[in-house]
């Protein structure tokens, strides 16, 4: 989900502070293929969040393990499906859903994009780093030891069908499940970033937080390319993100995470 910036001024308690920004949302239409950069860590990251324009724009917001970007049900076990649900992740998720189909960033953009792991994340964050502003909004930059720069700003979070706290925190998912035995069916690890600082705690899974993702270096996707694709209901995009509502003509496409070529 792709917030509209429509703001409304309510009060923080939370964070102790007097203004906050509540946005109203609505479906983003395509994922565009961010530009990777190169800290000097294990992963290249992309240089804007899922769905962003800009290094500074918010992007979408999504739950844990929804492929789709659409879901905003409030559960993990949702009591109108007799409490047997398949939302994000479902009622045994795997521990791991980086580059898998339940990540919607290995869907969306294929070519060896995905979210980052809970380490992956650990590694930017031992980084220098500076809270700041880019363009006038807030957020946190990391340089690394190769001078290079990654900001990811403060986007807030959505809470069911409304947006919190833009502009002031911000909240990026990981693929990697919460480990600790009380929060391990509900709860997976995420980054929270704000003025005070930043932690890695884990968070419920249906939160919409935004999504910052990465691709192992040197990567070229050649590799991923196939003549064959899976006949299923599974959905298809073009190589910027858009999905199809029709077959595919001639040329490549994305279906389940690979490119695939139609001749």
């Amino acid at each position: 989900m792709k917030a509209k910036h429509q703001p409304t001024m309510r009060l923080n308690k939370m964070f102790g502070v007097a203004l906050t920004l509540s946005m109203s949302f609505a479906t983003a239409t395509h994922s565009q293929t961010p530009e990777p950069v190169d800290l000097g860590l294990s992963v290249e990251w992309a240089s804007t969040n899922l769905d962003a324009s800009a290094p500074e724009d918010f992007g979408g917001y999504y739950g844990w393990a929804d492929p789709t970007g659409m879901e905003t049900t409030m559960d993990v076990l949702d009591k109108s499906r007799n409490w047997v649900s398949d939302l994000y992740g479902g009622p045994e998720p795997p521990s791991e859903i980086s580059g898998i189909e339940l990540d919607i960033v290995h869907v969306r953009l294929g070519n060896g994009w995905r979210l980052p792991t809970l380490a992956e994340l650990e590694e930017l964050t031992a980084c220098q780093r500076e809270w700041t502003k880019l363009n006038g909004v807030n957020g946190y930059e990391f340089i690394g030891e190769n001078g290079n720069k990654l900001f990811l700003p403060a986007g807030g979070a959505r809470n069911g069908e409304t947006v919190r706290y833009a502009g002031t925190v911000g909240y990026y998912w990981t693929g990697t499940l919460g480990t600790a035995p009380s929060m391990h069916k509900q709860r997976a690890h995420r980054l929270y970033i704000g003025a005070e600082g930043l932690n890695h705690n884990p968070a419920i899974r249906y939160s919409g937080f935004s999504i910052r993702p990465v691709r192992d270096r040197n990567h070229s996707g050649i590799n991923e390319i196939t003549v064959d694709r899976r006949h299923d209901d599974s959905p298809i995009y073009d190589l910027t993100g858009c999905r199809l509502s029709s077959e595919p003509e001639k040329g490549f496409y994305i279906q389940n995470g690979k490119k695939y070529l139609v001749r």
